[in-house]
């Protein structure tokens, strides 16, 4: 019987021997963090500012089509130097799923109503610039089969939209008085998709653009200082006409009307100088990368310089 008990005894210390050495579960969870890169950004227009404004953001699990973020708000919090979750008030963390990893998917500004279908790896998002004209903009990649990490992931985006800016200038003494300076035919909402089927690379297009219409840029007294204005518009295939309505030092009720040629692409600017005197009136038209680098390809991308003259 005593020698029972001793092997008994013998096999409890074993087991809690066992016990003490055998770490089932040791793990915490971490927040979702991401920076946000845009490149190059001025306030000429009312530009997505990275410091105070929220974006949206999209998240499933690898593999599935259920989302596990849907169009949550992500903020640069007082506290963190990157975006974090955010309930419209307060800072509001997502965490990593146990034993998962994410798609993710983002767009800036935040707005309700935007999705995305992680079937079809396409979001789409209502664009409505008909009397705020806002920067929109996307992914410029889906994050694809992202683990769980302490660091903020790099969120490169890119500009949906084309940045017109017009400049005018009267090009002798005197004052240029522009009674009016429209843009003839401007689209000014639709409905923008972006497909991530090549997550690196997404495609953009648009539907159910609304009838063209004209977009009022200029009026009042100009003064021979000149006068700039800037716009974000949808890009279109097609460009449109410059219509203005002039008066010139002792010359009043002028006219000029110029048809623009080729298109206006997302994420690039286009600068129209506009040079007024009394024989001719010229306009220079300047295109530009509106970021850094458009394409994410560590290429500088091309200016293209165009001149064109119009007689008075």
């Amino acid at each position: 019987m005593k020698r029972i008990l001793i092997c008994a005894a013998a096999a409890i210390v074993a087991l809690a021997s066992c016990s003490k050495t055998q770490v089932v579960y040791n793990d915490a969870p971490e927040e979702i963090g991401f920076k946000a890169v845009t490149g190059v950004m001025t306030k000429a227009v009312d530009e997505w500012d990275s410091s105070t404004e929220v974006m949206g953001v999209f998240a499933n699990p690898n593999g599935e089509t259920a989302l596990y973020l849907n169009n949550v708000q992500f903020k640069k919090d007082g506290t963190q130097s990157y975006f974090v979750g955010w309930d419209g008030s307060a800072h509001k963390p997502y965490y990593w799923p146990l034993g998962k990893n994410l798609d993710f998917v983002a767009y800036a500004p935040y707005k309700n109503g935007v999705t995305y279908d992680a079937s079809a790896s396409k979001l789409t998002i209502s664009v409505d610039n008909t009397s705020a004209y806002t920067d929109i903009l996307y992914g410029a990649e889906k994050l694809v089969n992202k683990s769980k990490q302490v660091n903020a992931y790099p969120l490169n985006m890119s500009h949906a939209l084309a940045w017109i800016q017009v400049n005018v200038v009267a090009d002798q003494d005197g004052v240029l008085d522009i009674t009016s300076f429209d843009l003839t035919e401007i689209v000014k909402s639709a409905t923008l998709i972006v497909e991530y089927t090549t997550p690196a690379t997404p495609s953009l297009s648009w539907s159910d653009k609304s009838a063209s219409a004209p977009v009022s840029l200029l009026t009042g007294s100009v003064g021979t200082a000149g006068s700039t204005v800037d716009i974000l518009v949808i890009p279109a295939a097609e460009q449109t006409t410059f219509a203005m309505n002039y008066d010139l030092g002792s010359n009043t009720g002028l006219t000029w009307n110029k048809d623009l040629e080729g298109s206006w692409v997302a994420g690039y600017k286009y600068i129209y100088n506009i040079s007024v005197g009394a024989s001719e009136i010229k306009i220079t038209p300047e295109v530009t990368a509106w970021d850094e680098d458009v394409n994410n390809n560590d290429t500088e991308d091309d200016t293209i310089d165009l001149e064109i003259n119009q007689g008075a």
